[in-house]
């Protein structure tokens, strides 16, 4: 039987078993599968990037909340702008799986405003591919996890990833949850060159992503 992924936000779920549903079989359904009004709940906090020949990641579309969190028009931004040191690291090698491999991330990450205000935040990356194509969008939300009053007035301006997770929807991969936070793990399975840092870095756990 396989395991469902956790989440800690129900528009994050609600996106991830909305892309499950179009994909079906497929590893990954097209773009124009993706209808707007089937997801009007949760469109605010949603969005798309697009990647270009030189593997770099923009917004192509961003939520109303999405931009009211960065307190800013993302549209045309590159996407890893606002990541740094291994953080950005890592995410790109997230971005890079999902591209190439079909996976998807699951990634919890705390911001932090130049005033020093947290903010626990959850993001979902799932790949979408383009008129059969090989994958070049991907499809996301990102939400917080509490609305402090500052919010919309003080965008986060650095980001710690505290949790992250790997799917597999062709189930071939699988592996049991890295060690405590910090703490390098080797989990017995083998994995594409390009997700070592991710498998040495906080969390990770890597499940099956077949049909739930």
């Amino acid at each position: 039987m396989q395991r469902r992924p956790r989440f800690g936000h129900a528009a994050t779920e609600e996106l991830y078993r909305y892309w499950d549903r179009r994909r079906g079989t497929r590893p990954a359904p097209d773009r124009a599968e993706i209808e707007p009004g089937d997801i009007r709940t949760i469109l605010p906090d949603t969005f798309i990037l697009e990647v270009d020949e030189t593997g770099r990641f923009f917004w192509r579309l961003a939520g109303t909340r999405v931009c009211a969190v960065h307190c800013r028009e993302l549209k045309g931004r590159d996407f890893l702008s606002d990541w740094a040191g291994k953080e950005r690291q890592t995410i790109q090698a997230v971005l890079d799986a999902i591209v190439r491999e079909s996976a998807v991330g699951i990634v919890q990450f705390e911001g932090r405003s130049q005033r020093d205000q947290s903010l626990a935040m959850e993001t979902v990356l799932l790949p979408l591919k383009v008129f059969g194509r090989t994958t070049c969008r991907v499809l996301g939300a990102v939400v917080t996890m509490e609305q402090p009053y500052w919010l919309g007035l003080y965008p986060p301006v650095s980001r710690r990833i505290t949790g992250l997770r790997m799917l597999w929807p062709s189930g071939q991969q699988s592996t049991e949850e890295a060690a405590a936070f910090g703490k390098r793990s080797e989990p017995p399975v083998t994995v594409m060159a390009g997700l070592e840092q991710i498998r040495r870095y906080r969390h990770l756990m890597v499940v099956d992503g077949g049909k739930s």
